[in-house]
C-alpha cells in the first residue's frame, strides 16, 4: 500500500528541484482489563504521509494523516504554500543520496505481533488475570491493564535516488494490582519490547505478589543498626539540622 502512495506522490512533486515523500502505516491491537476483566478489544490503523520539497532556495514540508482521497493533494497544497512563503535560504541542505548502511539492521521485526489475532490478545490478557487471581488464594485484583501491540512499516522516496523501507513492531505492557486486607496494597509492571516475548504468567503473579506484600506489611517499631556512607555535604546537614 506504501508503494503505491510514494509513487503516486513522487509522480506530483516532479516540478521541484528536490522533493521527498515519507509513509508510515500503523496497526495497533489493544486489549484493556477492568476490574480483572476483559473489556475491550480494539485495532487502530492509522496511515501518514510527509512531503518536503525545494525550489529556488526555498523549502516547504507538510503531514497529515490519509482520511480520504484528498488527503495527498492537500498535503501536497499545503507544503507548496509554505514553500512560496518561506525566505530563500543561502545554506540550504541538499537531501539525502543512496549510501550503504555503516551499522547492521536491528532486530526489531516480530511477524507475530504483525499477525497477531483478537483472540490472541485476548489469551495473553486471560493469562495475566488467572496468574494474579491464582496467588496465594489472596484475592487480587487488577484495577487496570493493557496490553498493546503495534506493527509500523515505513517508506521514504526522495528524487536524489533514496528509496528505503523499514518495518518494526513494539509491544506494551501496563498492569495494576489490588490486595485489601488490613489496608490495601498497591501493585504495578510494566512491560516493553519488539516482539512478543512477554511472560504474562510471569506478570500476574509478580503484581499479585506486590500488591500481597504492600496490604501485609506492618511498621518497623525496633531498633537496627547499619552502616551508611553519606558525602559530607549530607553529613553536614544532618549535624547541623540535629
Amino acid at each position: 500500500m506504501t508503494g503505491y502512495i510514494v509513487e503516486k506522490a513522487m509522480q506530483a512533486l516532479k516540478n521541484y528541484d528536490q522533493s521527498e515523500v515519507y509513509v508510515s502505516d500503523t496497526v495497533v491491537n489493544t486489549v484493556y482489563i477492568d476490574n480483572s476483566e476483559i473489556s475491550n478489544v480494539e485495532t487502530k490503523h492509522d496511515v501518514g504521509m510527509m512531503f518536503r520539497m525545494t525550489k529556488g532556495g526555498k523549502s516547504g514540508k507538510a503531514s497529515v494523516t490519509l482520511s480520504g482521497p484528498d488527503a495527498e493533494s492537500e498535503c501536497i497544497s499545503m507544503a507548496d504554500s509554505v514553500l512560496k512563503f518561506s525566505p530563500i535560504e543561502e545554506d540550504l541542505n541538499p537531501f539525502a543520496y543512496p549510501s550503504q548502511a555503516k551499522i547492521s539492521q536491528p532486530d526489531v521485526f516480530d511477524r507475530k505481533v504483525e499477525n497477531i489475532t483478537a483472540d490472541e490478545l485476548r489469551e495473553l490478557a486471560k493469562r495475566v488475570i488467572s496468574a494474579c487471581s491464582d496467588f496465594k488464594d489472596a484475592k487480587v485484583t487488577i484495577p487496570r491493564a493493557q496490553i498493546r501491540v503495534a506493527a509500523t512499516s515505513t517508506h521514504t522516496l526522495n528524487s536524489n535516488g533514496v528509496d528505503t523501507e523499514h518495518r518494526s513492531t513494539l509491544v506494551y505492557g501496563h498492569f495494576t494490582s489490588m490486595c485489601v486486607r488490613e489496608h490495601p496494597g498497591e501493585g504495578i509492571e510494566f512491560f516493553h519490547g519488539t516482539h512478543l516475548d512477554m511472560d504474562s504468567e510471569a506478570i500476574g503473579s509478580s503484581i499479585a505478589s506486590k500488591a500481597y506484600n504492600a496490604a501485609v506489611c506492618t511498621e518497623f517499631k525496633g531498633h537496627r543498626k547499619m552502616s551508611m556512607v553519606l558525602t559530607p555535604q549530607e553529613g553536614s546537614e544532618m549535624l547541623f539540622s540535629s
